[in-house]
């Protein structure tokens, strides 16, 4: 159930139209294949290792891959990385492990990621901000804890993390139970709704209203289609081919 006060405030003409044909038949489309999970996320852990020592023990329970070409990767999936989410909002480590293990999850192949990561959480007060913004969201809710993170004078936002990266933390740091689940708004995500919605939301947006529009209509397809929203989000993943995936 949605309140109120929020169908009220992040119903858009989107969300009252029904399931989306093109996501309708995305969806059939991943019924009839058994419901697979999304993809594993590959991971160069010696290059994230080099930079954050206790990467390999983060990671010892995930399964690797080794290639032809003699290149070794770590697999990380949507369950795992939210393990370490669930802990979260219990001290400022666990919140510090479930950013890196996220960002691990968005950025195993970009080269870039952990310099990305390690000027995040040398902002001052980085470890207490993201505790902070897991425990929001079991106090407060989506919407105040997107607002004290992801706009760009938040007080607890983090140097070089963007509003689509901060989705991630907030999807995984969110899986409480009885509760709705905060959803990852990335480029993926975005280019399916401008291309079968022409809705031209930004993965990029700093404003909370765009943010729970997005979630209000995810929440009324989900419910429309029988599902959970983070499983309808993952349908959306579907339309991405496997290749884009794969470590080898």
């Amino acid at each position: 159930m949605v309140c109120n006060a929020c169908k009220r405030r992040y119903q858009t003409t989107y969300s009252q139209g029904g399931v989306p044909p093109a996501l309708a038949a995305e969806h059939a489309l991943w019924v009839g294949q058994g419901r697979p999970a999304q993809f594993a996320s590959p991971l160069n852990l010696s290059l994230w290792g080099s930079y954050f020592p206790a990467v390999p023990a983060l990671l010892a329970a995930c399964p690797v891959v080794h290639c032809s070409d003699g290149s070794t990767w770590t697999m990380i999936d949507r369950p795992y990385a939210t393990s370490f989410g669930n802990q979260a909002y219990t001290s400022s480590q666990a919140a510090v492990d479930a950013h890196l293990v996220s960002m691990m999850w968005g950025r195993g192949k970009d080269n870039r990621g952990p310099s990305k990561a390690v000027l995040q959480l040398a902002t001052p007060g980085s470890s207490a901000s993201l505790q902070l913004v897991a425990q929001t969201l079991r106090t407060s809710g989506i919407a105040d804890a997107f607002d004290v993170f992801v706009p760009e004078r938040a007080p607890n936002r983090l140097v070089q993390l963007g509003p689509s990266f901060s989705t991630k933390d907030l999807f995984f740091f969110s899986n409480i139970p009885g509760r709705h689940r905060a959803l990852i708004l990335d480029s993926v995500v975005a280019k399916w709704l401008r291309g079968n919605l022409h809705w031209n939301i930004r993965e990029a947006t700093v404003k909370v209203v765009d943010y729970c529009r997005y979630l209000y209509a995810m929440y009324s397809w989900a419910a429309d289609l029988g599902e959970t929203p983070e499983d309808t989000e993952v349908v959306m993943f579907g339309w991405v081919p496997e290749e884009h995936w794969r470590p080898c």
